[in-house]
């Protein structure tokens, strides 16, 4: 017996750390995906409260752990939608993101929640919401329910710009020739290029584009040329863009040939 003691005080550091120091270290520590299970039970109290701290400050470091627990436990779900609807809707961006790459299982319970501010809002927040959901998860986007009917209902904003610019953006992730191809997105890119376009009048050359790579994406070259073609007539002549499109141009000819 004695010789187990002389044993424990020997590594008593080591077991320490083992026992104790170890698990509290990862529950304060949800930056390293940590999974779901460790954010429960006790954990739960110490996260919500945390972060109930932490949002007078302005500070949501520990997001990551309250959209862990949302599936979970309902006031964590009531807390963390009370964050991105009242009290700092700029983070639905971050909490998308998080809910995507953490707790997928979120997805259809927070998509129409998020489509629902965004008709209610036609602001910032209901921007971030629209993006929130381009971003959730580009493979299952077609499932969202009243996805493509918000997207469409873009159009008829007075204030539209930002969209559109934000529309392509994504689009453009999807198609940019120099990554990786995503053939189970075009069709979603070709809905975001379209939108884009419709909302800028056409006059943005570099949307036009956009909706040209589409078009190609989806083996529809035809149009893709027709729609590269507008983009070379609409740009200035001294815009460096022009080049760029000429040579896109006739990448999407040979195709065709």
């Amino acid at each position: 017996m004695s010789s187990i003691w002389t044993h424990f005080a020997k590594h008593r550091v080591a077991i320490f750390i083992a026992i104790v120091a170890l698990p509290l270290w990862q529950c304060a520590s949800p930056q390293y995906g940590i999974p779901a299970a460790t954010y429960r039970g006790a954990a739960a109290e110490y996260w919500i409260d945390r972060v109930q701290e932490e949002l007078p400050k302005g500070d949501l470091t520990s997001i990551e752990a309250i959209v862990m627990l949302a599936p979970f436990d309902p006031r964590a779900d009531e807390l963390l939608w009370r964050i991105v609807h009242d009290l700092c809707p700029r983070q639905i961006l971050n909490v998308a993101m998080e809910m995507r790459d953490l707790a997928p299982s979120l997805h259809a319970k927070y998509a129409p929640r998020l489509i629902d501010l965004f008709r209610t809002q036609h602001s910032s927040a209901g921007s971030y919401a629209l993006e929130a959901l381009v971003l959730w998860d580009l493979k299952t986007v077609d499932r969202i329910p009243g996805f493509h009917a918000a997207l469409a209902e873009v159009q008829n904003l007075t204030d539209r710009s930002d969209y559109a610019h934000d529309l392509n953006s994504e689009a453009w992730g999807i198609v940019d020739p120099e990554i990786h191809q995503r053939p189970h997105q075009y069709s979603l890119a070709l809905d975001l290029a379209e939108a884009s376009v419709r909302l800028d009048g056409r006059r943005d050359t570099a949307y036009l584009d956009t909706l040209a790579w589409a078009y190609f994406r989806l083996g529809r070259v035809a149009e893709a040329i027709a729609t590269e073609e507008e983009a070379i007539r609409k740009t200035d002549p001294d815009d460096s863009d022009l080049e760029e499109f000429q040579a896109v141009l006739q990448l999407f000819q040979a195709a065709n040939s």
